[in-house]
């Protein structure tokens, strides 16, 4: 059956479509959480301190990247809304090598100036071993993250928002 969201009971389909986005969103948010608070228990404060002093960087940096598969999956979503299933391979393919280019790029971009990013912040020197730490990690998943969600929103624009919060789910409980 194919997953429309312009046949039916709108409220309903809306609703159905809707519920795993949210329970995603809570599930990313309580992984955060748990994240800080091993953080702080395992490395001490000025590790939290550390990587909560890149918040800034890593949100636009990240947040970039989640945009960009957000407008690429607004592409397919039309075409799949139009019927034009030929034009949604063509976007899906073209938009898989937009998403790896982008993701190559940020990666070398981001690494290379991390440094450089920490000092235009004034990091303050107790906690900057840590920032500059987490930063390479995050950075390091670059690519990996830009594809899942690059994969999420693809579901999504065809209609499935399930199955990427059941990857969601796995992810997390890892």
């Amino acid at each position: 059956m194919e997953k429309t969201l312009t046949q039916g009971i709108p409220y309903k389909r809306i609703v159905k479509f809707t519920i795993p986005l949210l329970l995603g969103n809570i599930i990313q948010q309580l992984y955060y959480t748990a994240d800080a608070y091993i953080v702080s228990r395992t490395l001490g404060v000025n590790a939290l301190a550390g990587v909560s002093s890149t918040n800034g960087i890593t949100l636009l940096i990240i947040g970039f990247a989640q945009g960009l598969t957000v407008e690429l999956s607004i592409l397919i979503s039309k075409n799949f809304g139009a019927k034009d299933m030929n034009r949604v391979k063509t976007m899906y393919v073209n938009n898989m090598l937009i998403c790896l280019i982008a993701g190559l790029l940020l990666t070398v971009l981001s690494l290379s100036g991390i440094s450089t990013l920490l000092n235009i912040l004034q990091t303050p020197a107790d906690i900057w071993n840590y920032a500059h730490d987490f930063l390479q990690i995050i950075f390091l998943g670059i690519l990996t993250s830009l594809l899942f969600n690059f994969f999420s929103n693809t579901m999504r624009a065809l209609g499935d928002s399930r199955t990427p919060f059941i990857y969601l789910l796995v992810g997390a409980h890892s």
